[in-house]
């Protein structure tokens, strides 16, 4: 899929997060994207049960990294370039980074023909929207539980 607007309209439409929040995220993936850099970025549905998928995670302690915030750019694509996944709130803020996914989790039926950070990202859309960025710059969200609805 390649017309922006579609792409940001399903986004919205299957996340109820505002157009604003969208298109700064749409920012950061085509810039991976367009630059060959992995990442996997989750916007949980239930913050508050985000533990169950995770082994690790860290987060900033003493002020918000909000995505909409041009002066905050290159520091997130420092973050999200890292190893682990980047958890991003409905609010565009930086949750949580550096964050390994309890791949036990995933199901056989999950598997199939899917790297790790596939694997990875598959686990956590059971909870919200991931979104994983491989190095060949291929952009695949997924939704419900590891149906992949776009591939960019």
């Amino acid at each position: 899929m390649r017309d922006y607007n579609v792409i940001t309209k399903i986004l919205i439409d299957k996340t109820n997060i505002e157009v604003r929040i969208i298109n700064c995220l749409l920012f950061y993936l085509l810039y991976c994207s367009q630059n060959e850099i992995s990442t996997i970025i989750w916007i949980p549905e239930k913050e508050d049960e985000i533990g169950q998928y995770l082994l690790q995670k860290y987060e900033f302690i003493k002020e918000d990294i909000s995505i909409c915030n041009d002066d905050n750019t290159e520091l997130l694509i420092r973050i999200i370039s890292s190893d682990g996944a980047s958890i991003i709130g409905k609010d565009g803020k930086l949750k949580y980074y550096g964050c390994i996914v309890n791949l036990e989790k995933v199901g056989k039926e999950k598997q199939q023909a899917s790297g790790t950070g596939e694997n990875a990202a598959k686990i956590l859309s059971d909870n919200g929207t991931a979104i994983k960025v491989s190095k060949d710059g291929l952009i695949k969200i997924f939704f419900n539980s590891g149906e992949c609805v776009l591939k960019i």
